[in-house]
């Protein structure tokens, strides 16, 4: 495998086949999280929002990313931007993807903790 990454969606395994969640009017900006790597070497790509497969009926009304990071091994904050999403149709509300192609050990360990909509 070349790659691997989890979404974290609304209603499981909902890759666009139900609407997701209206977050619009309700004041939220970002997505926060902390991160971290095993060995300060891992690149990790971090995202909000994106699901869209023109072949299923509903899609994420946005998508936001702040890139690829090179995380380190202290414990970091991030944060995605989503002040000026449209907050309508969430499904995906956040996602990791690592690459085999832009990480120089294959096999990597990374840590998340407190993720949040805010």
């Amino acid at each position: 495998m070349r790659w691997a990454g989890i979404y974290w969606q609304s209603e499981p395994d909902n890759w666009g086949d139900k609407p997701g969640n209206d977050y619009s009017g309700k004041g939220l900006s970002k997505v926060t999280f902390w991160a971290r790597g095993e060995t300060g070497t891992e690149i990790v790509e971090f995202k909000s929002g994106g699901i869209d497969n023109r072949a299923k009926k509903y899609r994420d009304s946005f998508g936001a990313t702040i890139g690829r990071v090179a995380l380190s091994k202290e414990w970091r904050q991030y944060r995605i931007d989503l002040s000026n999403a449209n907050l309508s149709n969430v499904i995906g509300g956040f996602c990791w993807v690592a690459g085999a192609d832009y990480n120089s050990d294959k096999r990597i360990t990374f840590y998340l903790d407190d993720i949040f909509l805010e």
